[in-house]
Order: C-alpha cells, then structure tokens, then sequence
C-alpha cells in the first residue's frame, strides 16, 4: 500500500509505508493538513505498514509547525514499532509523553 496523509474528522491520518520515495510528498501534505487543523491536531497512526526514522522526521517536523502556529499536536493509535524508534532516538518525552495505550492520543 502507498502511503497516504489525509484528514478524516478531527484526525489526520497517516497510512501505508513511508519511504523514502515519497517522503517528500506525505511531509508536504501532512504539513498543509496541520496548517488547516484547529488548535488541536490529532494524527493518527494506525494505518501505518511501516513505521522507520522518516516517519519519526516527519512527524517531529509537523510538530514544529503545529507549535510554532500555537497548535498542540497529539498521536493516537501508537504503533510499538513506532514506538521503538521513539525511544532509541531519545524523542520519548517530546512524541510520546504519558503515553497510557495505542487508543490514547498524546499531547507534544
């Protein structure tokens, strides 16, 4: 499955595997998503099939933004694998803060 960034609700979901083939596009377009969010953005994860350091890049990056705009950004739906490269990269208590199970979203 190709990857894919789309906004359903109050959630912008990210599915499919990011590569580094379209990296490029999903961080464009998860970027305008977060843009077009209210004060909260919520991304929800899972639909991921792949989760790898892009996807962690990627994500930091929509943080930025969302924070720098005075928006929170949550994650919801928390792949373990996800979660792994979270923790290895030392991003643990800025991505996944109080993390309390896979349903629960987390403010950044």
């Amino acid at each position: 499955m190709a990857a894919s960034v789309r906004q359903q609700g109050d959630r912008i979901l990210l599915e499919g595997a990011v590569d580094f083939d379209n990296a490029a596009a999903i961080h464009a377009a998860g970027l305008e998503l977060v843009r077009q969010s209210g004060p909260s953005v919520i991304v929800d994860l899972a639909g991921m099939q792949s989760e790898n350091s892009i996807t962690v890049a990627i994500i930091v990056q929509w943080l930025r933004v969302a924070a720098s705009a005075g928006k929170t950004l949550s994650l919801a739906d928390v792949p373990a694998q996800f979660r792994s490269i979270v923790g290895v990269s030392g991003l643990s208590t800025v991505l996944l803060p109080e993390t309390t199970g896979p349903e629960t979203a987390n403010p950044l």
